[in-house]
């Protein structure tokens, strides 16, 4: 029974073959090991050059990227916590995942920006509070029809509202309108 051969390393031999030749050509072994290694990183980072260039050309991205994102799972932090110093410590981690359905390259920008579209995605976390709607509906309450605007129609808080809510006091928006709301609206959308 006849050995299998070992697969050939490429850039092994080509190692071996451009030490024999520095030598030949009358250099130290140290300084045409030296040589050799310098020639194998020029040649392996020409050969990653050229493969990025493929396969992110100048004009977009190529469908063979495109074909191996396309897909995948991919997961987006929205989390709002440490943007602003009153945010709430306990809005961290919320993501929304999805697969992703199409992938485009930015076309105005650098050659390295990649737009995915994702379709169907959820979240790790109810997007609105209990409430929300109270509040929505309460504020939506002292609005009133403006005229039309130039395809819909317009509207505008009465103006006592609007003093209301400028003077309004609290750590967030949500608790400022609550404090703002009528006792038993309030109750409401506190769930109670």
């Amino acid at each position: 029974m006849a050995k299998a051969k070992k697969p050939v390393n490429p850039v092994e031999e080509a190692k071996s073959e451009l030490l024999t030749a520095f030598v030949v050509m009358g250099m130290a072994q140290e300084e045409a090991e030296a040589a050799v290694a310098k020639t194998i990183e020029v040649f392996v980072e020409e050969g990653r050059r050229k493969e990025r260039e493929r396969l992110f050309p100048e004009n977009g991205i190529s469908p063979e990227v495109c074909s191996v994102i396309d897909g995948l799972q991919v997961s987006m932090d929205v989390s709002s916590c440490g943007v602003n110093p009153d945010d709430d410590p306990n809005e961290v981690g919320y993501r929304y995942f999805g697969a992703v359905a199409e992938v485009m390259g930015a076309s105005d920008s650098s050659r390295d920006d990649i737009t995915l579209l994702v379709y169907d995605s959820s979240p790790n976390f109810s997007p609105s509070r209990p409430g929300d709607s109270v509040i929505l509906n309460w504020l939506l309450s002292h609005c009133h029809a403006n005229g039309m605007g130039r395809s819909e129609m317009t509207y505008a808080m009465e103006s006592s509202m609007l003093k209301r809510l400028q003077s309004l006091k609290g750590d967030t928006a949500r608790d400022a309108l609550l404090n703002a709301m009528p006792a038993k609206l309030r109750r409401k959308a506190n769930g109670g």
